[in-house]
């Protein structure tokens, strides 16, 4: 993962399809920016606001181990 975040790789279409299943989202978001047209129409998939740090941390650590999963899962 850090290497496609670093973009020393680029995921593979199915990569980048089960991923986005395990996000519960749209592969195609992947590839927007802030500057895209049409972002400001997409709904933030979480609204973090009033959220204690601790869940957030709980949450990104629960993610991350969803997508390791996957990644294994594929890899």
């Amino acid at each position: 993962m850090c290497q496609i975040e670093t973009r020393k790789r680029f995921p593979s279409m199915e990569l980048i399809e089960k991923i986005a299943e395990a996000l519960q989202i749209k592969p195609h978001l992947f590839f927007l920016d802030d500057s895209d047209e049409g972002m400001a129409q997409i709904p933030p998939l979480v609204n973090a606001d009033g959220i204690p740090d601790s869940v957030k941390d709980e949450l990104i650590k629960r993610l991350n181990v969803a997508i390791a999963k996957v990644v294994k899962k594929i890899g």
